[in-house]
């Protein structure tokens, strides 16, 4: 009997790492500290033994596709790269949209000058500004306020596309 006693208590002292598990020790000490470590602390009043499970292992990391696949697929395009182009296109078309404010700007500047057939006389026999100016005005102006509001959702897009 005592030969088995004894295996059992050699097989109860390895059990613990035979299970991937941690004995830790919380010794009290006269004063009242506590210590944990992995032994008993010599000249503590009360010794507890606690086991800890061990700790999983840490997930796989991802697994990135093979570069010879993305390769292979001429559509298949990184979405940074799709982005970049996105964002590239935008700013053109925003730095073109500006070129057709300038220009159009510039036409309603030199469109406040009366033309021929602008004016019209009066009875005093002065001249004054007919309907056909003041038409030419407001289709200039309402040219420029559409560059306008085309270049402003032209940059929201350019801000979205960059942030």
């Amino acid at each position: 009997m005592n030969r088995h006693t004894g295996l059992i208590l050699v097989l109860l002292a390895f059990a613990p790492a035979a299970f991937g598990q941690t004995i830790i020790y919380r010794s009290t000490m006269p004063d009242g500290r506590t210590v944990l470590s992995d032994r008993p602390t010599p000249g503590a009043k009360k010794v507890e033994e606690f086991y800890t499970p061990k700790s999983p292992p840490p997930p796989p990391a991802p697994v990135a596709p093979p570069a010879a696949a993305a390769k292979t697929d001429p559509t298949a395009k990184p979405a940074a790269e799709s982005r970049s182009a996105k964002l590239d296109a935008a700013i053109k078309e925003l730095r073109e949209a500006e070129e057709e404010l300038r220009q159009l700007e510039a036409e309603r500047a030199e469109g406040q000058a009366p033309k021929e057939g602008d004016r019209q006389g009066t009875s005093s026999g002065k001249s004054r500004l007919n309907e056909n100016y003041f038409n030419r005005q407001k289709e200039l102006d309402q040219n420029v306020d559409e560059a306008e509001q085309r270049i402003d959702e032209l940059r929201a897009r350019v801000k979205s596309l960059r942030y």
